[in-house]
């Protein structure tokens, strides 16, 4: 009986737990894979005008204890200076004492003699009179230096004690300001998280598509087609222009993604999209800067263009000044600069300006494939409305 007992037991206890697992699965699910793009780029708003708040409030909480910190350091500025005067009035008060203490013994001295011999030793009555109020008035006048003395000590103490109560209040304030922003800061952090996550989520369902090479995806026709795709497989991830990327996730500080991203395996190799010559290289693996790049400047119909290849695996071979022709291999696809590996190409109208390594961003470009046939599929891009293709 007792074991039909514990094994019902046995059985409910599974039976719950068994619904519990089935639960936590369908619930991280939920939070894991049920929220679609929309949602997401609205979490991610929520999320940036949040994280914004907090920086402010940050901000404020450092301002505040910057402020506080200027106080506490006038504050013992301030009692540095009560203790000097302090001490400085204890070194008068008793220099002071040890002149009336003598003058006192002098006195003392003095009035061992009788009147009739201070009368015999003055040269005249007059000068008695005379040597009788000084010393009377010389005592007088060190007990009241004296009691001056005192009376200033004493309000410079009574100083220094409000000082200290101040300073007290102050580094009291202090405290409590640090441990607020202290709050605020893991708050900041929790939400800076939330937020990148909410952002790679979004990032890769932006960028689902399948690799495909020439001849295996439908070739979309460019308005101009003066120059050939740079690589003969791989997929687009993102467009030129205002994409999704570009103005949600703000990935290049509100500016427009300069150019065209495309997905591939490392190494793969890239080819100049016309004849030209090498007009820049160069190299910046600075936080997401442009890693290993290659410049070729072309001319169609007496008209100058620029085409841009970013995040090589290495450096180019080429030099500037080299002569390069329609298909020639100028590098491989590579993730330098801390991307994940992607060719990033853009087309320049004019000469590029130059700063931080690289092609100032996001320059005088155009959307290039505007300007050549698209030999690859196009699944998942992250198009900017206005420049789809």
């Amino acid at each position: 009986m007792k074991n039909n007992i514990l094994t019902t037991k046995i059985k409910h206890s599974f039976f719950v737990s068994l619904l519990m697992f089935t639960f936590g699965i369908l619930l991280f699910s939920n939070m894991t894979f049920g929220e679609s793009s929309s949602e997401l780029r609205q979490k991610i708003t929520a999320l940036s005008t949040q994280r914004t708040t907090l920086e402010g409030e940050v901000a404020s909480f450092n301002n505040q204890i910057s402020s506080i910190e200027a106080q506490i350091t006038q504050t013992e500025s301030q009692l540095e200076t009560l203790d000097i005067k302090i001490t400085k009035n204890e070194q008068e008060l008793t220099r002071q004492r040890d002149f009336l203490r003598e003058y006192l013994r002098t006195m003392y001295v003095d009035g061992q003699i009788s009147t009739a011999e201070l009368i015999v030793k003055s040269k005249n009555f007059s000068d008695f009179i005379d040597q009788n109020e000084y010393m009377s008035t010389m005592q007088q006048h060190v007990q009241d230096t004296a009691d001056k003395i005192t009376l200033i000590k004493a309000s410079l103490e009574e100083e220094e004690i409000k000082a200290k109560v101040l300073q007290a209040q102050q580094k009291s304030m202090k405290v409590a300001l640090e441990q607020q922003k202290a709050q605020k800061d893991a708050y900041l952090a929790q939400v800076s998280t939330e937020e990148e996550a909410a952002k790679k989520k979004l990032s890769d369902m932006l960028s689902r598509g399948t690799i495909t090479c020439n001849g295996s995806s439908p070739v979309i026709k460019a308005k101009n087609p003066i120059f050939k795709f740079p690589l003969a497989c791989g997929y687009i991830s993102q467009g030129w222009g205002n994409t999704e990327y570009a103005t949600v996730d703000r990935a290049y500080s509100g500016k427009i993604h300069n150019g065209v991203d495309v997905a591939v395996g490392a190494n793969t190799g890239i080819h100049a999209i016309g004849p030209g010559t090498v007009y820049a290289t160069g190299k910046d693996d600075g936080a997401s800067g442009w890693g290993n790049w290659i410049i070729i400047k072309h001319q169609v119909d007496s008209k100058d263009y620029y085409s841009l290849y970013a995040h090589m695996i290495t450096p180019s071979l080429l030099l500037i000044g080299d002569s390069v022709t329609q298909d020639d291999v100028v590098g491989g696809v590579g993730g330098s600069g801390g991307w994940p590996v992607h060719l990033h190409f853009s087309l320049y109208e004019n000469k590029p300006v130059y700063g931080g390594g690289g092609p100032s961003y996001p320059g005088d470009t155009v959307d290039p494939l505007n300007f050549m046939d698209i030999t690859i599929s196009t699944g998942g891009t992250d198009w900017d409305p206005a420049n789809k293709h």
